[in-house]
């Protein structure tokens, strides 16, 4: 990393994700950069807080981060939700401290509480659960009659 590595954090304006309590979210930001300048390159992660501070994620089982390469000079940093609360709703940044500090644009979150099936929903599945059985029990009986059929035809 030397003077003449300049990078850019790529997450367009307005990039919202939505997920659904308990599954698994990846939220990614794009790090360009000059090929021979990867060394000692690590992207931190924050959440903007009440006081629009972004204060630095703490890795746990509930979180973590991984690099995706995308070609020589361009990688992906992914934030890996793997168990989404509606708590982490919020907005996240990327950012780089150096050789030149970077900050990206806001990361929206938003997380919904996943509702049951309609009561319609559900007699509907059952209804057309029932009439595939049907068919698939009564379908061979339905087919060696008409071999039987055309045997006595014969």
């Amino acid at each position: 990393s030397g003077p003449d590595c300049l990078l850019s954090l790529k997450v367009p304006r307005n990039t919202a994700w939505r997920a659904r309590v308990t599954d698994v979210l990846m939220i990614n930001c794009t790090v360009v950069m000059e090929p021979n300048c990867w060394e000692n390159i690590a992207v931190t992660w924050c959440r903007i807080d009440d006081n629009h501070e972004c204060r630095p994620l703490i890795h746990s089982n509930h979180t973590s981060t991984v690099w995706r390469s995308v070609s020589e000079s361009e990688r992906l940093s992914v934030l890996i939700f793997w168990s989404i609360y509606t708590q982490d709703a919020g907005l996240y940044r990327c950012e780089i401290k150096s050789p030149t500090p970077a900050v990206s644009h806001s990361i929206s979150v938003t997380v919904t509480v996943k509702t049951p099936l309609s009561v319609e929903v559900q007699f509907s599945v059952i209804y057309i659960s029932v009439f595939v059985v049907a068919v698939v029990l009564t379908a061979p009986l339905i087919m060696s009659r008409g071999v039987k059929k055309c045997q006595k035809d014969e």
